[in-house]
């Protein structure tokens, strides 16, 4: 089992905009695909985290530079005593820490196993129906399920939380301070596990850097809302697209995950409400005989939008 790491103040529904052949393959097939995170559609997501962090932590190694030199302008140019050495031999020992974490932050940009999938707090949300999901659905997920979900995935470790937003300026310390403590905590428990290769920590400490940061994101996909599942792990599907043969990692789900449907606005929504009712009437969950008709609430978009 897979231990999960989460908000506590998460709604008890979350919503995926989507299409009906995705909601169609969800239900059944009983599962949903995390896409790898340099496939998502905005083309800062697995940079905007670590280019933060990797000035937040130039920032820091020139503090410790301003700091020894501001040490050595106001001693004595006779030679050190131990107590100097020591004084600036402490410094250059943090200033280097920062610049090891800079690279685990190189690490953190090449890396390709971090994968996303995305939901939101908001339901019905017309500026979602027109980037996600035109003639689609909205899919409303109980949380509680999709935590139960996760912790059965074929996965090495899943977080599970509100999306931060960023401006590109003002940089989020109260999100980016704990995730440097958090790479420094881990860094000194790799070298007590005895790895000593630097490479190999580093590479390790970058993988988990960007599980960490994928939840940074840029501020003008606020509207959203965004909650994210984002799991570390190999790809276990791949799907044709524009972009190629997109990494995915296909996520089991339990049977009452999906809580309710809302069909988006648009031509003869009341046409196609009708046959997810029929559909769920008709059609077992996972293909599993053993399930009866899904308690699954259908709505219709309240949004008046048309586009034909």
């Amino acid at each position: 089992m897979v231990d999960v790491e989460h908000d506590d103040t998460l709604p008890s529904t979350l919503y995926h905009y989507t299409t009906f052949n995705v909601l169609q393959s969800i239900y059944e097939n009983g599962e949903f695909w995390t896409t790898n995170s340099r496939y998502l559609n905005d083309i800062t997501e697995t940079e905007l985290g670590p280019k933060a962090i990797i000035e937040t932590l130039r920032e820091r190694e020139q503090s410790a530079n301003d700091e020894i030199t501001k040490y050595l302008d106001s001693i004595p140019e006779a030679p050190l005593n131990q107590e100097d050495k020591d004084h600036l031999r402490s410094i250059s020992e943090r200033r280097n820490l920062w610049t090891e974490l800079r690279d685990v932050c190189g690490q953190a940009l090449r890396d390709t196993s971090c994968f996303i999938f995305s939901l939101s707090q908001e339901a019905d949300q017309l500026s979602q129906w027109r980037a996600y999901a035109k003639d689609g659905v909205c899919i409303g997920f109980s949380t509680t399920e999709l935590l139960e979900s996760i912790r059965q995935a074929p996965v090495q470790s899943v977080d599970m939380r509100h999306v931060q937003y960023f401006d590109g300026r003002k940089r989020v310390v109260e999100f980016l301070d704990p995730i440097i403590d958090r790479t420094l905590q881990r860094r000194d428990e790799l070298i007590r596990d005895g790895c000593d290769a630097l490479s190999v920590r580093n590479s390790l400490l970058g993988q988990e850097m960007l599980l960490k940061i994928a939840f940074l994101k840029d501020i003008n996909f606020i509207e959203e809302g965004e909650v994210r599942i984002a799991a570390l792990g190999v790809p276990n599907h791949f799907t044709p697209n524009r972009y190629g043969l997109v990494p995915r990692i296909k996520i089991p789900i339990t049977a009452h995950a999906i809580q309710s449907v809302i069909v988006g606005p648009g031509a003869h929504s009341e046409l196609r409400c009708q046959s997810l009712d029929a559909y769920f009437l008709h059609q077992p969950f996972n293909k599993d005989p053993l399930f009866g008709p899904a308690e699954i609430d259908l709505y219709e978009s309240a949004v008046p939008y048309r586009d034909w």
